[in-house]
């Protein structure tokens, strides 16, 4: 079975604070707490997910949940994945937007993408400047605000006033259907055209909220993003495939490290699915917080031996598990004990 909030709220309530705080904030605070801390201890297998992404403009970008991609195969043929650094290796492809192709490798664009695309781009694959529009599944959020950050066609960040960005009405989809739209009774677009977004701050809402470019001349709209509910402060990381041949529409398959999403309601599932760690984890924020450090500790490493335990206990047999990869550029050679 998977454990849910519920079930973590019940288990490790009497050990915050030693059971005596009765505060239900308290304790949902301390299970966020313990569940990110751990998460940022280990690629435990309940922390990992096998995502599969089509590309636009030979980039994907994760979802909210995921931290980072651990391995990706591409077109079904394993691939590698690269930080940041590499185009300015010495032996490295060197700037990949002026290179005909390098590989078919994954590259690290790094996080805080606040849209899951880039601004569309014209046929000179000019970025082309573009208004804004914001829409909701639920009426309930129609007339709150979302402020985008920016910049304009001029490279002028945006501002309204002395404040930095604009804020943008939301408005809603005709008649509830998604993807539905009057053109004579559109949503409130932005007044500045942007050629850049920066950041998105969103309240919380009821719906999801889709934020959208849009043209006037032809009505034409263009996807950016679509944000969760609970989301106020979107960030995601985007990777870029190294070869100009993996355009749109490719099959891109990622084993990627989850990262925390705070627990809200009863229903969540956890991230960490060991009761006994995260009562263990409880434990030692306890402790720290009473400035007990060595028994914090103590807590802490018995959280994480409980994790490696489940792990080995989950572990395939070895004729099925992952066994030895050999990426065919650095071959092993001759080498007949090795199976």
């Amino acid at each position: 079975m998977l454990y849910t909030l519920a079930h973590a709220r019940s288990f490790v309530s009497p050990f915050v604070e030693s059971g005596t705080c009765p505060n239900k904030q308290v304790v949902l605070d301390r299970i966020n707490e313990a569940c990110r801390r751990l998460m940022d201890e280990g690629d435990w297998r309940c922390t990992l997910a096998r995502f599969r992404f089509v590309t636009n403009n030979n980039t994907i970008t994760l979802p909210r949940n995921a931290e980072a991609v651990l391995h990706v195969d591409i077109d079904t043929v394993p691939r590698k994945v690269f930080g940041q650094s590499y185009e300015f290796l010495e032996s490295g492809p060197g700037e990949l937007d002026v290179q005909d192709g390098y590989g078919s490798d994954l590259m690290d664009l790094g996080g805080g993408w606040p849209t899951f695309f880039e601004m569309p781009y014209d046929d000179d694959n000019a970025v082309i400047p573009s208004t804004l529009i914001a829409l909701s599944t639920k009426t309930e959020d129609v007339g709150q605000l979302i402020t985008i950050r920016g910049f304009t066609s001029l490279n002028n960040e945006v501002f309204t006033g002395a404040t930095p960005g604009e804020q943008l009405r939301i408005g809603h989809w005709q008649n509830g259907v998604e993807g539905v739209l009057n053109a004579n009774d559109l949503p409130d677009r932005s007044v500045n055209t942007f050629i850049q977004i920066t950041a998105v701050q969103k309240p919380v809402t009821r719906g999801y909220i889709s934020l959208y470019t849009y043209d006037s001349s032809d009505h034409r709209m263009y996807f950016l993003g679509k944000y969760h509910p609970e989301e106020t402060n979107p960030g995601y990381r985007r990777y870029r495939l190294a070869s100009p041949d993996f355009d749109n529409a490719r099959n891109v398959l990622c084993l990627v490290k989850l990262r925390h999403v705070e627990l809200v309601h009863d229903t969540d599932v956890l991230p960490i699915q060991s009761l006994d760690a995260l009562k263990a984890m409880v434990i030692a924020i306890r402790e720290e917080n009473a400035g007990n450090d060595t028994k914090a500790e103590a807590s802490r490493v018995k959280a994480i031996r409980i994790l490696e335990r489940q792990l080995r206990n989950s572990r395939e047999s070895p004729s099925e598990g992952e066994g030895l990869q050999v990426i065919s550029e650095f071959a092993l050679g001759s080498a007949p004990n090795l199976q």
